[in-house]
Parts: structure tokens; sequence; C-alpha cells
């Protein structure tokens, strides 16, 4: 096999993997169905572009040898407490603001838009997931591994090829959760908000409840 295919491999393989993901249950689908029906189609791409933040991050300090470290379970515990309780925090904040839905109604008006506050988010979710260390610690590190065979060009296929299916995935169903909030009443909105929080909340408590879990053995 010669090196154009060996990329073509790895670009397309990563690109399957990152859709085995991207489509997962998790707090970033959480995240985007929740804030894409107020806040517009262009939620997907703002949450991408942090997570692909976040992620390429993570891969940058798995090739300087850090990849171990992020195993340690005392690591992932932190993790887990931190990013649960922060995922209450944002279904808590959610909910508090739908006392009053009218104020939260007219965002879908006009040109709705997250703006960098999505890119923020997206980063700061994908961070708070102890799966997302997980996997990059497993699944990433193995697929770096392969790739950095192939130099720099070999990475970066990878991580293309990876962050391509995030791009796709979110882009499309904040597109289509955004056209069918448009057709919601305010009761039909506020039920569904609050179920999308609770969620959330439910994700958050679950990561705790796995972090003390470890912990306590």
């Amino acid at each position: 096999m010669g090196i154009a295919e060996a990329l073509a491999v790895i670009f397309f393989t990563s690109l399957i993997v990152g859709f085995s993901g991207a489509m997962a249950p998790g707090p970033l689908s959480a995240v985007n169905v929740r804030d894409s029906i107020t806040k517009g189609p262009k939620t997907g791409l703002t949450l991408s572009v942090g997570h692909s933040l976040a992620e390429l991050m993570t891969l940058l300090v798995l090739l300087l040898g850090i990849g171990p470290f992020l195993s340690v379970n005392y690591v992932e515990i932190t993790i887990g407490l931190i990013g649960g309780l922060f995922l209450f925090y944002l279904s808590y904040a959610s909910m508090h603001k739908l006392k009053n839905v009218e104020q939260v109604l007219p965002q879908r008006s006009g040109k709705p838009s997250m703006g960098k506050s999505g890119i923020y988010l997206g980063f700061i979710v994908s961070l708070a997931n102890p799966y997302f260390i997980i996997w990059w610690s497993t699944i990433g590190l193995s697929y770096i591994s392969w790739a950095d065979n192939y130099g720099i060009w070999g990475v970066g296929c990878f991580f293309v090829g990876h962050i391509t299916s995030d791009f796709i995935w979110n882009i499309s169903v904040s597109i289509a959760v955004y056209q069918g909030g448009k057709l919601m009443s305010p009761a039909v909105f506020r039920i569904v908000m609050v179920l999308l929080n609770i969620c959330l909340g439910m994700l958050g408590a679950y990561f705790i409840f796995k972090s003390l879990h470890v912990y306590l053995g």
C-alpha cells in the first residue's frame, strides 16, 4: 500500500469511527438539541468548533506522551465529578430561564446565533465528559500510534477525518431540530426543554455516580 492509499484509509476509517462517537447520546448531543431550538441552526457549527478545539488540545497532549496519565483512576474520578457538577449547573441554569418561557421563545425569531458562547460551551462540555478522555486515551491513542507512522500527514488525516464526522452530524441535527422547533407552541416548547434539561441532569448524576463508585471501589 502506497502512502497516498494509507492516508486515505486513515482518513475514511477515522471518519467512520468518528460517526459512531458523534451519533452516540451524550452531553454535547443534548446541549446541541437543547440550544438549537432557541439559538438557531448555527448551534451545531459553533459547538463543533469548540469540540474540535478540545480534541486538538487532547491530541497534542497525547503526542507529548501524557496519554497514560489520563488513564489514572484519580484523573478519571476528578474529571467525572467536575463534569457531572458542570452538567448539573447547565441543567439548573436552563430550567431557571424556563420560569418565564416568553423570554426564551423570542430568540427563535430574526437571526438567532450562539456566537462565541457556543464555541466555549462546546469546548467545556467536551472536556467535562469523562468518556471523552477515556476514548482519546484508548481508541484515540491507538489511532494516533498508527497514523504517526506516516508522520504529520498521517496524524493530520486522522484528525481531519475525525472532526469532519462531528461537524456533519452536529450541523445536520442542529438544522433539523431548529426547523422543528419553529413549529412548537410555548407549551410544547416548555415540555421539550424540561425533558432535555432533565437528560442533562441525569447525565451529570451518572458521571458523579460512576466517579464515586470508582473512588469507593
